[in-house]
């Protein structure tokens, strides 16, 4: 597998963002957009067994039910490989991040308490595509939606979000909504911003805690 890096840190975004989490970093994606946090990031290639050992280390230097995020990169790039370190992590309550654009199998789909699924604007191709996209991802019960709000070509606007939600008919109990910027500058001007979009269409706000209290 091609992983970026395992780190224990406070989930900043997304339903149990502040909770303190072990972060499963694995490279590769098949995005590439503007500002990403992850390109220039080192790649290191270990087997799936290696990894599994790694992330038991890491578990057993914190308390036993410490939560795990898989995140990327985009994760699901490497889902086969994936699914075997999973298959032995039953008993752990475990999170995926993904950019939703591969799809994920029912029998993944169990391993996980939360998918948190940031869909990008720019990458949609078509009104089918993205009518597949949602229509797929809103029937899995325990997907959530996070969407960044901003200017980027692949942030969404508070109209564009409003748009989305009505002609896909979107649970908003089930939407995130977060401030982009990589500063604390930035998040102090684009913050207030979507939190009133989130009051506006009644779903849920997601802050960027790392970069407010890390400044990353």
């Amino acid at each position: 597998m091609k992983i970026y890096d395992l780190f224990y840190s406070c989930q900043g975004e997304g339903p149990v963002q502040g909770r303190p989490v072990l972060f499963v970093r694995l490279a590769q994606c098949n995005l590439a957009c503007k500002r990403c946090d992850t390109p220039a990031m080192k790649t290191e290639e270990i087997t799936t067994m290696d990894l599994l050992q790694r992330i038991r280390e890491h578990l057993g230097r914190h308390t036993s039910n410490t939560q795990i995020i898989i995140t990327g990169g985009e994760p699901l790039l490497q889902k086969e490989e994936l699914g075997e370190v999973l298959n032995n992590l039953k008993d752990k309550k475990i999170d995926l991040e993904t950019n939703g654009t591969i799809q994920l199998d029912s029998e993944y789909i169990k391993y996980f308490r939360f998918i948190m699924v940031s869909p990008k604007q720019d990458w949609f191709k078509s009104l089918q595509q993205k009518r597949d996209f949602f229509n797929n991802w809103k029937a899995v019960d325990n997907c959530v939606f996070k969407f960044v709000i901003g200017t980027a070509p692949w942030m969404y606007s508070e109209a564009t979000l409003k748009s989305l939600i009505k002609e896909f008919n979107l649970d908003v109990g089930k939407i995130f909504v977060m401030p982009g910027g990589a500063t604390p500058h930035e998040l102090s001007i684009s913050g207030p911003n979507t939190w009133k979009t989130a009051l506006r269409l009644n779903c849920n706000f997601s802050d960027r805690l790392h970069i407010r209290n890390l400044g990353k």
